[in-house]
């Protein structure tokens, strides 16, 4: 996906499927109505499977291996105002997913994005007043893995965050926060998970800006933190121990220049 708020219109980032390989969900629910056809599969395994080509660029999720409808990921964020900052978060389905208003949710973990969508807090990410609807209405169809984490990166590329009585969802409109959702450049909602957030962004941009820069470096220095979560499946480190063992038999009494002639060697090697 282009990076830049200008790209992120989440009507683009569900390309429509070549007519003879329709979307893996209309496949299996047309196998399944087959006699003999084997059982069908889950909708998050389907969406899941959906994402391997179709996941926003620098956004990456992984199913929890011991507890159903739960997912881990990380948001590499490469160019705007949050250049360079590493965010972790949780993906949770509720029952019943995808049925209409089944909302999954979103929860980063610390270190917190500075953001007006994410609560201060408890680190959840305000998706219900970004979606306004679930798989129901203007959203029918639309309501998907890949759209929730469009949405994800989205809020840290749009242009404009504005306090607008009566728009959003809940509490006023959920046309308004669909049309704004799908929209590319800015996000209204009558209030905010992060109301200090969003004043500094209406009020104080300079102020605004300089927590942004201070989230983004703690989120670099946070990133080989455990995920909370009971699998901690984004979890970095800088090498394993036999990449540490590897390391330490390589460069034990070698000079750079040995090191350096290791490295042409094996270069050379690999191109005979």
């Amino acid at each position: 996906i282009p990076e830049g708020a200008a790209a992120l219109s989440l009507s683009s980032q569900l390309p429509p499927p070549p007519r003879d390989n329709p979307l893996p969900s209309s496949r299996l629910m047309s196998e399944a109505s087959s006699p003999g056809a084997p059982t069908p599969l889950p909708p998050a395994t389907i969406e899941y499977k959906y994402l391997m080509d179709h996941s926003p660029t620098g956004v990456y999720l992984l199913p929890s291996p011991s507890v159903e409808g739960s997912f881990t990921g990380v948001i590499f964020l490469r160019r705007g105002q949050y250049q360079n900052a590493i965010f972790k978060f949780t993906v949770v389905l509720p029952p019943g997913y995808n049925a209409a208003g089944t909302f999954p949710s979103v929860t980063f973990s610390r270190p917190l994005p500075f953001n007006p969508m994410v609560d201060p807090q408890s680190g959840v990410l305000d998706v219900e007043g970004g979606f306004g609807l679930w798989n129901e209405g203007e959203m029918k169809d639309k309501s998907f893995l890949v759209t929730l984490l469009t949405y994800i990166k989205k809020i840290f590329y749009v242009r404009s965050f504005s306090t607008v009585p009566g728009s959003g969802a809940p509490g006023g409109g959920a046309e308004a926060a669909t049309s704004t959702l799908l929209g590319s450049n800015s996000i209204d909602r009558p209030s905010w998970h992060n109301g200090e957030a969003a004043s500094l962004f209406e009020q104080d941009r300079k102020e605004y800006d300089r927590r942004v820069v201070a989230c983004v470096a703690l989120s670099q220095q946070g990133m080989y933190e455990p995920v909370v979560s009971p699998d901690g499946t984004s979890e970095f480190s800088w090498f394993s121990r036999t990449g540490e063992g590897l390391k330490e038999k390589l460069t034990e009494g070698m000079t750079a220049e040995q090191i350096l002639g290791v490295v042409r060697e094996a270069a050379a090697a690999n191109t005979e």
